[in-house]
């Protein structure tokens, strides 16, 4: 017969086995309960990290999409104020009082009475024909009394005052070289561009008309109603005008 001792010796082992693994049991089942909420705890953090970021995503695409939108609008508004800003100046000169002539009145011009030398006579030289002669504004009126037309260019871009003593040279070939030779005493004047009935160009200074080339028209692209300085003979004998410069 086995012992009172031995048999509550054994019990008592048994008692505390079966007591440690049923521990270990729920130990083990709030260790998988704990990792399960970690779980779902870690996936709702992980959620809600990834909402973040593309919120924030879409908060720097927006940025962007205004930035361009404002670029896009400073383009808009720097294009339409290059394709208006030659207008306010059209308009400004459009406005300002342009004095016309009536097309029934005729525009009296003063005589053109140059104080220069006597021309020489027409020579040959080196089979060369030299004529002289004096600026009338357009022509050349030469000592053999006819009439040769100067260059309006040529004219313009040197200056000639109505009365320079000029030289022209005619080659065999029949090509014209003009020189001045002898400028008549200049002075300056300011007048208005206008158009006279018939279209010439003139400025008017000091109620006086002085027709002009139209190539100095051209050239500075200049329109009617503009304030021009031009050189006229000094003794205020002429109908016409060279150009010196147009102020507006």
């Amino acid at each position: 017969m086995t012992p009172l001792s031995n048999i509550i010796t054994g019990r008592s082992k048994t008692f505390s086995l079966n007591e440690t693994l049923e521990r270990m049991e729920r130990e083990a089942h709030e260790t998988i309960t704990f990792a399960e909420r970690n779980t779902r705890t870690e996936t709702v953090e992980t959620t809600t990290i990834e909402l973040s970021q593309i919120k924030q995503a879409l908060l720097d695409m927006r940025m962007q999409i205004d930035i361009i939108v404002a670029a896009l609008d400073e383009n808009v508004r720097t294009q339409i104020a290059k394709e208006t800003e030659v207008y306010p100046a059209q308009t400004e000169q459009c406005t300002k009082p342009i004095y016309t002539i009536p097309y029934e009145q005729e525009i009296i011009f003063k005589q053109t009475q140059p104080e220069t030398r006597p021309l020489a006579k027409p020579i040959f030289q080196q089979g060369s024909q030299i004529i002289e002669g004096i600026f009338t504004g357009n022509t050349m009126s030469g000592a053999d009394g006819k009439l040769y037309t100067v260059p309006e260019n040529y004219a313009s871009k040197s200056k000639m005052v109505e009365g320079d003593l000029l030289k022209l040279t005619i080659t065999q070939d029949g090509r014209l070289f003009y020189k001045q030779i002898g400028p008549v005493k200049r002075t300056t004047v300011v007048g208005e561009l206008i158009q006279d009935p018939q279209g010439n160009w003139v400025v008017l200074a000091n109620m006086t008309p002085y027709r002009i080339l139209t190539a100095s028209v051209t050239f500075h692209r200049a329109r009617q109603g503009d304030q021009v300085v031009i050189l006229v003979p000094e003794n205020g004998n002429a109908s016409w005008g060279a150009v010196d410069v147009f102020l507006n």
